[in-house]
């Protein structure tokens, strides 16, 4: 009550309804930032073969059919070679 009191000193009667209608959205914004993360559903666990295939089709390597390891091997080739490259230059 005492702090009403001084705003409508401070402020004024003609300025206090903007002055609520402004902390008020502030505190729903700020509500709707800090509750956003907990509605957010959690990540989907990655496997290794997921990623790997995924570093693979990034890289254009053909991947169906194929075992993990040699797909590995041919990510290690791509990769050995753009690395060559970029030494060249």
């Amino acid at each position: 009550m005492l702090i009403i009191i001084v705003a409508l000193f401070l402020f004024g009667p003609k300025k206090l309804p903007e002055l609520a209608r402004t902390v008020g959205q502030a505190v729903r914004e700020y509500r709707r930032v800090i509750e956003a993360p907990l509605s957010t559903p959690p990540p989907v666990p990655v496997t290794r073969e997921e990623r790997i295939r995924e570093l693979a089709n990034s890289l254009g390597i053909e991947v169906p059919g194929k075992e993990d390891e040699k797909v590995v091997a041919e990510i290690k080739e791509a990769l050995k070679g753009y690395e060559d490259k970029t030494k060249d230059t």
